[in-house]
């Protein structure tokens, strides 16, 4: 007895369909998942371009060795600042006021004295104080405190 098979052409057809078939369905599939990455990505640029602060020195408290540099944080950007997802560091250099011209005479990391938590709201300020390790004296030295929000850095200078 004789099978009967599929004709070559009628196979080919059949193939031909299911290709283009499935070429539709990861199309489909791919171009969701490409309109939502770059809306995704969108949203992040505009943030980040849009997040800005500014830093302006209260003032300076010696405590041993170390020295605490109080300043006032103000949003200038266009977004509010959610510390929950935003790191707030510092460090500083000292200038020796008597030989600026040496350069930086050490550098310091600082750390956090104020629990930065909530929000920030575009152009509202709070105040966080930075406690730098063995940083010598302020009469003696001038200061460049240097702080850091996620890619956004700003310096003030204590004198």
């Amino acid at each position: 007895m004789m099978k009967r098979s599929v004709s070559p052409i009628i196979a080919t057809i059949l193939l031909i369909i299911m290709t283009v078939g499935i070429a539709a369905l990861m199309y489909t599939w791919m171009s969701g998942m490409l309109t939502q990455l770059t809306a995704q990505t969108g949203q992040q640029i505009l943030q980040s371009t849009a997040f800005d602060f500014s830093v302006a020195p209260v003032g300076t408290t010696p405590s041993g060795s170390d020295l605490i540099f109080t300043v006032s944080i103000r949003n200038t950007g266009s977004v509010n600042i959610d510390f929950s997802k935003t790191q707030v560091n510092a460090s500083v250099s000292v200038y020796n006021r008597t030989a600026p011209e040496v350069g930086v005479w050490k550098q310091s990391i600082c750390t956090t004295n104020t629990t930065l938590s909530g929000t920030l709201n575009v152009g509202s300020s709070t105040i966080v104080n930075f406690t730098c390790s063995n940083v010598g004296n302020i009469t003696l030295n001038y200061y460049v405190l240097r702080v850091t929000m996620g890619a956004v850095a700003k310096e003030v200078t204590f004198t």
